[in-house]
């Protein structure tokens, strides 16, 4: 248990960082695979890579790997609420979060394709999308 203090608004904020850093990690590694995958390196190999790096996100490397979303850990719909509240904290006291906004909008097109209910670590399919690439069938 981490504790933030007696503010309860700390342990929000304390909250949405947290969510802010996952969702934005997610975003990266859905890049890496994208450009990992068009380059010709095999799908195992970047999981193993990104499971030395970054050994405590291994559920979320395993589920990019696999591109299997539709068992929601934590949906793409409440991502995406965290998502907003962080953007709108962050402007109440002007920190630009560019890559919050980013996120924000690979979870609403993630939305538009029927995956809201879907563990929010799909939104790594619109980065696909967007390279040319097809989305995975559990996806769909």
């Amino acid at each position: 248990m981490i504790l933030a203090g007696e503010d309860p608004a700390l342990a929000m904020s304390m909250k949405l960082t947290g969510n802010f850093f996952v969702a934005g990690l997610l975003e990266l590694m859905g890049e890496a695979y994208v450009f990992a995958e068009k380059r010709g390196l095999e799908s195992g190999f970047i999981r193993n890579l990104f499971m030395a790096f970054l050994p405590l996100s291994g559920e979320y490397v395993e589920r990019i790997s696999a591109r299997r979303f539709s068992d929601a850990g934590f949906t793409l719909d409440g991502g995406l609420k965290d998502v907003r509240l962080i953007l709108d904290a962050a402007a109440e006291v002007g920190a630009p979060l560019p890559s919050a906004s980013l996120v924000r909008d690979r979870c609403i097109a993630a939305q538009a394709h029927g995956m809201g209910q879907h563990d929010w670590s799909c939104l790594t399919e619109i980065v696909r999308l967007d390279a040319g690439q097809n989305i995975a069938k559990a996806a769909e």
